[in-house]
């Protein structure tokens, strides 16, 4: 009996952690908090010690908490010191949490990227299996997203911030794309699908974004998860559909800047000006 309640509990466990990732990815998807309280979510608590899947579902936690700031933070009129106490909270959390990864994390293999080749337009790093390489994942976007949360004072004071910090947050956007283009597995890429389209409504260079737009391709074709949507929606959201339309040409044709040649400083500051997602992929 002892040994049946314990599987019963894994059992919970397990389908809790599936749960939360689905609320967490659909709510990126429509730009709204959570469903659940993360205040529910007990699979991500901390323990005495970490292991992958106690990390792993920790860092689920701190991207859906991340993301329901920055829901919160877009919606205040004026500055907030409550937010921006959030946001400093969160912010050292997440360094600790990176800082606490068990051993397992460390890449296996790190080769740099050539950013004008469009074989490897991006940076290769390899992890031990596909769990490791789905919460690092994870937990870039996270700190991508903690970057867009950050609460101001002014529209001004956002958009310099935004404009001066686009390196730092093109380092895990770059990062969050690569996994899924160097870990091409099938766990990993059922869990990728948001996640590259949220990273990709920062992503700059047209030999890059083809890259990651091949990478969605082949993730429809792995797993028949259907990805067109999200390639129009990029392709739309970085100004590439009408000049495209107007040669008669696919995103396969493109050898060269062919949309507004904005800085990723002002992909940021539109990410952070969208709203919730209303019927049929809507922003209101």
């Amino acid at each position: 009996m002892a040994g049946t309640g314990a599987q019963l509990g894994w059992a919970k466990l397990a389908c809790g952690a599936i749960y939360y990732r689905m609320d967490i990815l659909s709510s990126l998807a429509t730009a709204e908090c959570t469903r659940l309280q993360t205040t529910t979510w007990d699979a991500a608590k901390n323990g005495v010690s970490w292991t992958i899947e106690s990390w792993s579902n920790h860092a689920v936690l701190l991207l859906a908490e991340v993301h329901n700031l920055l829901c919160e933070v877009r919606e205040e009129h004026g500055f907030s010191p409550r937010l921006f106490e959030r946001w400093q909270s969160l912010g050292a959390r997440i360094e600790l949490h990176e800082q606490s990864q068990p051993p397992e994390f460390q890449p296996l293999a790190v080769l740099d990227a050539e950013p004008n080749n469009e074989k490897d337009p991006f940076p290769s790093t390899s992890y031990i299996n596909e769990a490791v390489s789905a919460a690092i994942q994870m937990f870039d976007l996270a700190r991508l997203l903690l970057v867009l949360a950050r609460p101001e004072r002014s529209h001004h004071e956002r958009a310099t911030r935004l404009m001066r910090n686009g390196e730092i947050a093109e380092v895990f956007v770059v990062r969050v794309i690569a996994n899924s283009i160097v870990n091409r597995g099938t766990i990993n890429w059922v869990n990728a699908v948001q996640l590259l389209h949220s990273a990709g409504m920062a992503l700059v260079g047209w030999v890059r974004r083809k890259a990651l737009l091949g990478c969605l391709e082949d993730i429809q074709a792995e797993t028949g998860w259907n990805t067109r949507h999200n390639i129009n929606a990029l392709l739309d959201w970085w100004g590439w559909s009408g000049p495209l339309q107007q040669r008669c040409q696919t995103w396969r044709d493109v050898y060269e800047e062919i949309g507004p040649r904005q800085r990723i400083g002002d992909f940021l500051l539109r990410m952070f000006e969208v709203r919730r997602m209303g019927e049929g992929g809507v922003q209101i």
